[in-house]
């Protein structure tokens, strides 16, 4: 991945372990995935990663879909503090 770290979050019920590496990392500007079993799990962490742009969150039953992997993850707008659909669309010439 040409030496680009990415890290890769698997969470659950409980967010307090992410929230304060969140918290406690303000300058964390690393490529973050949060897999999650539900986006109800994430809207405490709006706030926290809004201002990351390098953050994607996919839930569990996204990822074992037919579509394309890249059309799995969510991203969070920074204007709106809202989860969009961050779709790839891919034009065959």
């Amino acid at each position: 991945m040409g030496g680009n770290q990415l890290f890769v979050y698997i969470l659950r019920d409980n967010i307090d372990d992410l929230q304060q590496f969140l918290k406690w990392e303000e300058n964390f500007s690393e490529r973050l995935i949060i897999v999650t079993e539900s986006l109800t799990h994430v809207e405490p962490l709006v706030l926290l990663v809004a201002s990351k742009t390098n953050v994607r969150i996919a839930e569990d039953l996204d990822l074992y879909t037919d579509e394309q992997i890249q059309n799995s993850f969510y991203f969070i707008d920074k204007d709106t503090k809202q989860l969009l659909r961050d779709q790839v669309i891919y034009s065959e010439s």
